[in-house]
Parts: C-alpha cells; structure tokens; sequence
C-alpha cells in the first residue's frame, strides 16, 4: 500500500502533474529540455521532477512512457487503442458518447505482462 501512496505522492506537486501530462500527451518522444521549455521553468527543475515521477513510477510496466522514455511502447506491447477506436471527439456528438464506450479486456497482453521490454 506505502508503493501506491508514494506514486499517487508524486503527482501531488502542480508542477509534476503539468510535466506527466506533457509528457504522457505525446505520440512522439520528448526529451527533458523540451518538457521544460513546455512547463516554462528552467532543465535542471524539470529533470528533478521528472527523474521523481521515473523513481516513484516502480509499479509502472516497461512500456509506460515515462519508464521506457518512448511512448510508441504502448504499442510495441498491444496496450494502445491504435485501430480500436472510431469516431474522434469531434466527430462523436457529447450526447452521444455514453454510446461509444467499450470495455477492454481485463487481462493485459502477455508481451505487455513481462517485468522487462523483451528483446526485438
């Protein structure tokens, strides 16, 4: 229970919670510099806060974006919506989105089960 305090601790701090949410928004890879220059504060701040979320991040799989460094990860382990999704939000009306939520297997992929990224 003290792992889950401790990652939910993380994103207690405004500023981590803007930086996750860059970061994690991405379909490309984002370096530190970049994060910073995003959030508006200084590489050695934002390198704190987001080396913080990584460490805090132990119960996170290899493929999450913030362990793995690369967001295409969750689609290298079969976890993305990539292809199982239709309709954007523009396209769906806001009545109408109750009408398009899906339920996801409860079981992740095994490739995205393994401690470790496997080898290509």
């Amino acid at each position: 229970m003290g792992d889950a305090f401790s990652a939910i601790g993380a994103l207690a701090d405004p500023l981590r919670r803007r930086l996750y949410a860059f970061v994690a928004g991405r379909d490309d890879g984002v370096g530190r510099e970049e994060a910073a220059r995003e959030v508006g504060v200084p590489p050695h701040t934002a390198r704190f806060h987001l080396d913080r979320l990584v460490e805090e991040g132990r119960d996170l799989y290899w493929w999450h974006p913030l362990i793995s460094g690369d967001p295409n990860t969750v689609h290298e382990a079969g976890v993305s919506v990539r292809g199982r999704v239709q309709g954007t939000e523009d396209e769906i009306a806001d009545a109408d989105l109750e009408d398009h939520i899906v339920q996801w297997p409860a079981l992740l992929p095994k490739r995205a089960r393994l401690k470790k990224r496997p080898k290509a």
